[in-house]
């Protein structure tokens, strides 16, 4: 958090007479990341958001207006290349000129690999490996879902938007610790909510979620699609369905930037709960209090699996 002492420094830098600045055009590539964008910048401005809530960020294709808003910014923060690789040609032709942020790649974020738990052991590794013709090693890219690395960042967005608007830094540096202290807040909620599944067998739709389910001490039994969203094969599909019945499977959660059509073939039949999970917060208000939001609702979601 950021010590009264920083504040002070930045005012007095305020005050002694810095040169007056406009506030810079933000463009954000998800909805989470503006969310915590539009926390830090209250009051003073607001981010553009470059992907609808409702969309999957991960083979998105840009439209005109999109690529309009890239070639007005002039500070791009976003995810990272390994959530949306489009964006890295989109930026160098459309925003030559911005300042780009990476979150990341930014220093003190926490990273996960793709997990390979939900390797299940009857898939035949043969038709797997034609099924999604690549492999799953890398970072998992949806870092957005463990609250620390939103709080990071918080601190990282204030510092950019200070440096580029020294006129506004006092106010966003506040908003970046009040952000920071509202997240805590969440947490404290989310862990009691989340009581009640702690030990609930479920299986996600995309696995998305490591960084959440890390952070609140819960696991899937597997996901149907790994974390890149390929399609799985048959082989896959079958080995899903012998899952369920071993591990006596309460409830699987599907998302609404996917089709829910593997989970129709996975779970038909059963007596499986299927609910939804939105790991973008779809239905969601944008603006300051999205981010919170976003993790409270899918706690909420959660807790829909209980016995």
């Amino acid at each position: 958090m950021f010590k009264p002492l920083v504040l002070a420094a930045f005012s007095s830098f305020v005050l002694s007479g810095a040169a007056k600045s406009e506030v810079p055009v933000v463009v954000t590539d998800i909805a989470p990341i503006h969310g915590l964008v539009s926390q830090v910048m209250k009051g003073v401005g607001a981010p553009e958001l470059l992907l609808r809530q409702d969309v999957s960020p991960h083979d998105y294709a840009m439209r005109p207006s999109d690529a309009a808003k890239l070639e007005n910014a002039e500070l791009v923060i976003w995810t990272g290349e390994a959530l949306t690789p489009w964006m890295t040609d989109a930026l160098e032709n459309l925003s030559p000129n911005a300042t780009k942020i990476q979150l990341i790649g930014l220093e003190q974020v926490n990273l996960r690999a793709f997990r390979t738990d939900f390797e299940l052991e009857d898939e035949d590794d043969h038709d797997h490996d034609h099924d999604h013709d690549h492999d799953h090693e890398g970072i998992d890219p949806h870092v957005w879902l463990d609250p620390q690395n939103a709080k990071t960042w918080l601190t990282s967005i204030a510092a950019v938007l200070a440096e580029n608007d020294p006129e506004n830094a006092v106010v966003y540096l506040a908003n970046a610790e009040r952000g920071q202290q509202e997240i805590d807040a969440t947490v404290d909620d989310i862990v009691e909510i989340l009581s009640v599944v702690a030990n609930q067998r479920y299986v996600v739709l995309h696995d998305a979620y490591q960084y959440f389910e890390a952070y609140f001490d819960i696991s899937p039994i597997a996901a149907i699609s790994q974390g890149d969203a390929v399609s799985p094969g048959p082989a896959r599909l079958t080995a899903l369905r012998n899952q369920i019945t071993e591990h006596a499977v309460a409830c699987v959660f599907s998302e609404p930037q996917l089709s829910s059509r593997l989970i129709d073939t996975v779970f038909e039949g059963t007596n499986v709960i299927v609910t939804e999970l939105d790991p973008m917060g779809s239905k969601l208000e944008l603006g300051a209090g999205f981010y919170p939001n976003l993790l409270r609702n899918m706690a909420v979601q959660m807790a829909v699996c209980h016995n």
